[in-house]
C-alpha cells in the first residue's frame, strides 16, 4: 500500500515535470519572452519561471488556465494539470478558429487606433454575433472577453456611453472566471474613464484614486489612473489641485519612459493651467505635447486641436482665432464620428462666446 502510495506520487511529480516543460515548449513554439507571456496573461514573470521550472509542486489552476488559453493548448495544459493531481479538466471546444479569432482582433485594434469604426465593428460582430459562451473553451472564452473590451472601447469613442457599459461589464465578468486579474483590473479602469465621460466626476474621482493603488494593474496603469484623477477633479472646477497632479504624472512618465502618456499628461496640464488663468504657461504645455506626440489619429489630433482652441480662446484678444480652431476640431470630429469630443467642443464653444 505504500509502495503504491509512492508510486502515486511519483507519477504525478513526473506529470508535474511533464507540464513545465510542456508551458516552455510551447512557449517558444510561440516565440515569446517569459516577460511577454506574462504581461499577456497579467501575471508577473516569476509565476510564469516558477510554473517552467516546477519539479513537485502543481501551480494554482487559474495559472495554468490562462497559459493553456493564451498559448492555444486547447486543453492540452490543463489535462497534464489534472493527471498531476488537479480536478478534472474541463472538455474544451475545438470548432472555433481561434487563430483567426486572434488575428482580427489585431485587425480591430489597429482600425480603432486610427477611428475606423465601421471596420472595426464589423470585424467584432462576425465572432460576437452567435458565439455561445457555455460551449466554448478557455481560449475563445478569452478572445471573447477581447471582443466584448473593444466594442466597449469602440462604443466609448463614438460618445455612446450607456451602450459601452453593458461589453465592458460583461468583458470583466468573462476575465474574472478566466482568472484573469489584470485584464478584469483594466476594464474597470475603462469603465471609470466612461463614468468620468458622462459626468459622474466625484465617482470617477473616486474610482481612479482606488485603482491608483491596484496591484493587479501595470505600473504604467496605476500612474495613468493617478493622473485621471486630476482629469475629474478638473472637470469639477479643482485646477489647482489637478495642476499639482499633472506636474507629478509627468515626472512619473518621465521616469517611466512612457513618451505618449508624458506627452498627454501635458495636454491635460495645459487645460487645468487655462483654468487657473495662466495661458502663457497653458501655450508652452500644449505646445509641448503636440511636439511630442505627431499621432495621425484623429481623435490625438481633434483632442489636441480643442486644448489649443480653447486656451487660445480664453484670451478676448484671440477669441476668434481660438473659435477657429474649435471649429475646425467640431468638423474634424462630425467626420470620424467621435460623439463625444464633438459634444465638448460645442459646449466650449457656448461657454467662449457666452
Amino acid at each position: 500500500m505504500v509502495s503504491n502510495f509512492e508510486d502515486q506520487v511519483e507519477r504525478e511529480r513526473r506529470v508535474v515535470r511533464e507540464l513545465a516543460n510542456a508551458v516552455k515548449d510551447y512557449r517558444k513554439l510561440r516565440r515569446l519572452t517569459q516577460q511577454a507571456l506574462a504581461l499577456r496573461i497579467g501575471y508577473s514573470r516569476q509565476y510564469v519561471s516558477m510554473v517552467e521550472t516546477a519539479k513537485d509542486k502543481l501551480p494554482a489552476k487559474e495559472l495554468v488556465v490562462a497559459l493553456d488559453r493564451e498559448l492555444g493548448c486547447e486543453g492540452a495544459l490543463l489535462g497534464l494539470w489534472s493527471e498531476a493531481g488537479g480536478d478534472e479538466a474541463k472538455v474544451l471546444r475545438r470548432d472555433v478558429d481561434c487563430d483567426g479569432w486572434e488575428e482580427d482582433l489585431e485587425r480591430t485594434a489597429a482600425y480603432l487606433a486610427c477611428q475606423e469604426f465601421a471596420f472595426a465593428e464589423s470585424l467584432l460582430l462576425r465572432w460576437l454575433a452567435g458565439f455561445e459562451p457555455d460551449e466554448a473553451g478557455s481560449r475563445a472564452m478569452s478572445l471573447y472577453g477581447r471582443s466584448l473590451f473593444l466594442l466597449g472601447d469602440l462604443r466609448g469613442q463614438q460618445g455612446a456611453l450607456s451602450q459601452a457599459r453593458q461589453p465592458y461589464r460583461k468583458a470583466r465578468s468573462v476575465f474574472a472566471v478566466l482568472g484573469m486579474p489584470r485584464r478584469a483590473a483594466r476594464v474597470d479602469l475603462e469603465l471609470a474613464v466612461v463614468t468620468e465621460m458622462a459626468g459622474e466626476l466625484e465617482d470617477a474621482a473616486d474610482q481612479y484614486r482606488q485603482l491608483a493603488t491596484d496591484t493587479r494593474l501595470s505600473q504604467r496603469d496605476r500612474a495613468r489612473a493617478g493622473i485621471w484623477v486630476g482629469t475629474a477633479i478638473s472637470k469639477a472646477g479643482d485646477h489647482r489641485q489637478a495642476t499639482s497632479i499633472f506636474e507629478q504624472g509627468v515626472r512619473t512618465f518621465e521616469l517611466l519612459g512612457e513618451q505618449e502618456d508624458w506627452a498627454v499628461t501635458h495636454e491635460k496640464l495645459a487645460l487645468a493651467q487655462r483654468g487657473l488663468g495662466e495661458l502663457d504657461q497653458a501655450a508652452r504645455a500644449i505646445d509641448t505635447a503636440a511636439n511630442s506626440n505627431r499621432s495621425p489619429a484623429p481623435l490625438h489630433r481633434v483632442r489636441l486641436m480643442t486644448a489649443r482652441g480653447h486656451i487660445v480662446g480664453s484670451d478676448p484678444a484671440n477669441r476668434g482665432h481660438g473659435m477657429a480652431l474649435l471649429g475646425e476640431a467640431a468638423d474634424l470630429a462630425a467626420r470620424h464620428q467621435l460623439g463625444h469630443q464633438l459634444s465638448s467642443i460645442r459646449k466650449i464653444e457656448a461657454a467662449l462666446a457666452g
